[in-house]
């Protein structure tokens, strides 16, 4: 008799829109600007609306990622813990799995906010699948693991859907 091989959600968003108005501040500190401000929340209903919901949000530790991971955490449940990690802002691929292994193991479902360009290049090398991801575009893969530490770049894993805040209908909300 054949095991069952169990499946692992991973969603990956990008933070919303930041704003450039202030000269001076510096790229770790942007905020959202009105655009992200609106989308982050819509970003995150979306998100609740499916089966699975992540259990952990793991996010960089820029502002406008903080913002978006607070909008996630806002609607899916205040229980749902937000872990800051520094070693995600503008993180490769590599260093995003690395931290999806690392601190994953109690979750089946968990969600990562992050950055471009190492987003984009970990859907393309989990899922043999390249977009471009904007801001506040939301990613959800399908992982055929038993557990997070299995998960590298040759896990064959299926990209179950894409979204794009400027696809959604604008009674979203």
């Amino acid at each position: 008799m054949q095991r069952e091989i169990q499946v692992k959600t991973l969603f990956l968003l990008r933070h919303a829109k930041s704003s450039w108005k202030d000269i001076f501040c510096s790229d770790h500190d942007r905020l959202l600007n009105k655009r992200g401000r609106r989308d982050a929340p819509r970003m995150a209903r979306l998100l609740s609306s499916h089966n699975p919901t992540p259990t952990l949000i793991l996010s960089s530790t820029a502002t406008r990622a903080h913002r978006t991971a607070l909008a996630l955490q806002e609607t899916l449940a205040d229980d749902v813990p937000i872990d800051l990690d520094g070693r995600l802002y503008h993180a490769s691929p590599h260093t995003i799995l690395d931290l999806v292994r690392e601190k994953g193991a109690q979750h089946d479902t968990l969600i990562v906010v992050g950055h471009n360009p190492g987003l984009e290049d970990l859907i393309r090398r989990l899922t043999n699948e390249a977009r471009i991801v904007p801001t506040a575009a939301l990613a959800e893969i399908r992982v055929p693991i038993d557990y997070w530490g299995q998960l590298d770049h040759t896990v064959e894993a299926s990209l179950q859907g894409f979204w794009i805040p400027k696809a959604l209908p604008e009674n979203f909300d």
